[in-house]
């Protein structure tokens, strides 16, 4: 019975704390998203990459992922060297191929180096360009419409020919 008391005085101990914010609602460690307020979605963004070997290089844009108001940043490396990156103690897999590494990381910081360390070897300073931040909805719009002209030029090309019989 003494046992169930103390359980029970620690839970509200700690239900307390986190109310009154002296406790952290979240346990979880690793690198805290900026928040990014304009709006949920997917955009592009330019980066400066220093530092490494010289020997890779990260495919750009990068693309970010903003989700709840969070950025996160997926890049790309040319080659599929790098199986891991850390990011401020806590370590990403990546989601690639063997060609192509690929990690989405939280955006720490625009316009500041973020310090990212690749294999464990490698250390490179990443600045993400927050000026260069671009919605890819203009990009989808130009896509889908270049394939819907495609798809109607060929279109009207395979009825003339059907109906002349060519």
């Amino acid at each position: 019975m003494k046992r169930f008391f103390y359980c029970l005085a620690l839970m509200l101990t700690l239900v307390f704390l986190q109310t009154t914010a002296l406790l952290p609602l979240s346990f979880a460690a690793g690198p805290e998203p900026v928040s990014f307020r304009d709006g949920d979605g997917m955009y592009t963004v330019r980066f400066s990459l220093k530092g490494g070997d010289g020997k890779e290089t990260l495919h750009t844009p990068a693309t970010l992922n903003v989700t709840d108001g969070k950025a996160y940043a997926i890049i790309t490396w040319d080659s599929g060297t790098y199986q891991t990156l850390t990011l401020d103690g806590k370590t990403f897999k990546t989601s690639g191929t063997e060609k192509n590494a690929r990690f989405e990381i939280p955006v720490t910081a625009f316009d500041e180096p973020m310090t990212i360390v690749m294999n464990d070897t490698d250390e490179y300073q990443i600045t993400f360009d927050k000026s260069s931040v671009s919605s890819n909805m203009m990009m989808g719009i130009l896509i889908g419409g270049t394939a819907l002209f495609i798809a109607f030029i060929l279109g009207t090309r395979y009825y003339m020919r059907r109906k002349h019989g060519r």
